[in-house]
């Protein structure tokens, strides 16, 4: 039998972001962390018999909180995650996706220069296998016409990133 409850559960949570609003920082950090109680103390499977990885990284952010965010729910999810590092050079993020090969990379990317960065120096040289879920600032002010012409895929925002976890449910 499927258990839907982690798909429902997090499904409604979109929901709400998006009639509502993104909680506060603490309050989704908050929300995250009982997500991830409930699954465990309902022992609720993950979303995957084989659950993707996701590797993290920045290219221009010292702090990474967008990725503890993106970190904390594909854990909830049941993805398998491996953050990799902040300020991270194009080179050593290529490398360790060819010799790692995982199959999504979150990169938080903050400034318009670093995303010159991912466009030119990351994406053309990534192994196939490995997507790349970019997010941050930049982004938000990005044309739609020109987020459709990126080779990898832009998520704005939590909410975008989850109903992207959903989707792969659909497709796995």
């Amino acid at each position: 039998m499927n258990d839907n409850r982690l798909q429902t559960a997090l499904s409604r949570l979109c929901n709400a972001w998006e009639a509502r609003g993104l909680f506060s920082r603490h309050r989704l950090i908050t929300v995250g962390k009982q997500m991830a109680q409930w699954r465990q103390d309902k022992n609720i499977p993950g979303l995957w018999p084989r659950p993707p990885v996701l590797a993290t990284a920045t290219l221009d952010d010292g702090i990474g909180m967008g990725l503890d965010l993106i970190e904390l729910y594909a854990g909830v999810a049941g993805m398998r995650v491996e953050r990799w590092g902040l300020l991270m050079e194009p080179d050593a993020l290529v490398e360790k996706c060819k010799t790692g090969y995982p199959d999504l990379l979150g990169l938080t990317v903050l400034r318009e220069d670093a995303m010159g960065l991912l466009d030119e120096g990351i994406a053309p040289r990534m192994p196939g296998v490995t997507t790349i879920l970019a997010g941050g600032p930049v982004f938000r002010m990005l044309p739609l016409s020109e987020q459709k012409e990126k080779p990898y895929v832009i998520l704005p925002d939590l909410s975008a990133f989850v109903r992207y976890v959903l989707s792969l449910n659909r497709m796995c």
